[in-house]
């Protein structure tokens, strides 16, 4: 067997323990594709291989329970590359997710231009393991400038159920100072408080992320503390009404549910949910809008 043949077979070994799932050609398998390669077939045409890489167990973003990468390795393999192609499992939107694939073919070709006998395979999918999805949405869609001006703002969502896309709206959250609520279910709703600008970021991360509907529902200026000085270029905004962004889950769902399933499979009872807009001291105006879109869902 040529020494190459011999190193994908190693390598492909080594990343099955990774996957969670992989699939050869069909009716092939592992031995199958090692006989091909020690009778020469594989000299003639591509080894095609596909898997299931989960996130790495540290990662604290589980943007989604597995990845699917998708390989095509030339029989010339290392000298010349594989293709490679990630696809994140209605996840990311698509041209997103072609972003990703450019950065990971950039970081394997500069590995290569460093050492030529590094195991790419490999290598690739450690990449995709460890990959913060998140972070790479807000490096494409970095912070805008604040505005100084300050609002609390309505989203809908046909359905909000996975945990990496709520986690992934938190993080955006903390890293913009944004207060607000999610609300996960069928419908889903997330509440917004902060600068305009800030807000616009989020929203423009949020729509990064594949939904089947997503859209904004109703504005709402905040008024300027009373304490700010109208002379002041800049005027400080009247109190937020919530700390933090919040979740608003229905807890005994949440434990039924979320031990054995990876999306989060709760609905959002109605009347406890606008009880916490109401305890958030939010207008009557509102309160109202909310209600009456969740009546029309």
């Amino acid at each position: 067997m040529a020494v190459g043949s011999e190193r994908i077979l190693k390598e492909i070994q080594e990343m099955m323990q990774m996957c969670t799932s992989h699939q050869f050609p069909p009716g092939s398998s592992l031995d199958l594709v090692k006989k091909a390669v020690q009778t020469k077939q594989f000299l003639k045409k591509n080894l095609s291989f596909e898997c299931d890489v989960p996130l790495s167990s540290n990662h604290h973003c589980r943007v989604s329970p597995q990845v699917h990468m998708i390989y095509d390795i030339p029989p010339s393999y290392p000298i010349m590359l594989p293709r490679i192609t990630v696809q994140t499992i209605h996840f990311l939107k698509q041209n997103i997710e072609e972003e990703i694939n450019k950065n990971l073919i950039e970081y394997i070709s500069q590995k290569h231009k460093e050492d030529k006998q590094k195991p790419f395979l490999k290598l690739a999918m450690e990449k995709v393991r460890d990959c913060d999805y998140g972070t790479e949405v807000a490096k494409l869609n970095p912070r805008i400038p604040p505005s100084h001006t300050y609002s609390r703002e309505y989203f809908f969502f046909h359905h909000l159920w996975g945990r990496g896309k709520r986690f992934c709206i938190r993080q955006w959250a903390v890293e913009l100072n944004i207060s607000g609520l999610i609300a996960p279910g069928k419908p889903g709703f997330l509440v917004v408080e902060g600068d305009q600008n800030d807000i616009r970021t989020l929203e423009h991360r949020i729509h990064c992320l594949r939904w089947k509907e997503f859209k904004f529902l109703a504005h709402f200026d905040r008024q300027p503390s009373p304490s700010s000085s109208s002379s002041s270029s800049s005027s400080s905004p009247s109190p937020s009404k919530f700390s933090t962004m919040e979740e608003f889950i229905d807890e005994d769902m949440v434990k039924k549910e979320m031990m054995t399933k990876d999306l989060v499979e709760v609905m959002i009872v109605m009347d406890d949910f606008l009880k916490r807009l109401k305890e958030a001291d939010v207008s009557v105006a509102e309160i109202n809008l909310v209600r009456d879109y969740m009546s029309t869902k």
